[in-house]
């Protein structure tokens, strides 16, 4: 199988993906905590790839907020 990194944001796009490449890729699943308004996003992504047995990573960027103003 070949292998992907898929970056899930929990939202609707990335999630529908997830599910229609999920038997075709070995995947990396990895979101981005960048201080984003909607964090239930980031709980969607953690439950969906829990249901869906697949090992997911959260990247902490919430350190670059004071370089964005």
């Amino acid at each position: 199988m070949d292998k992907a990194v898929l970056i899930l944001s929990g939202g609707m796009d990335s999630t529908t993906l997830l599910y229609d490449l999920k038997d075709t890729y070995d995947f990396s699943i990895l979101s981005f905590n960048y201080g984003q308004r909607h964090k239930k996003e980031l709980d969607y992504a953690e439950r969906t790839t829990k249901k869906l047995g697949l090992p997911h990573k959260i990247i902490n960027l919430t350190a670059i907020l004071p370089l964005l103003g």
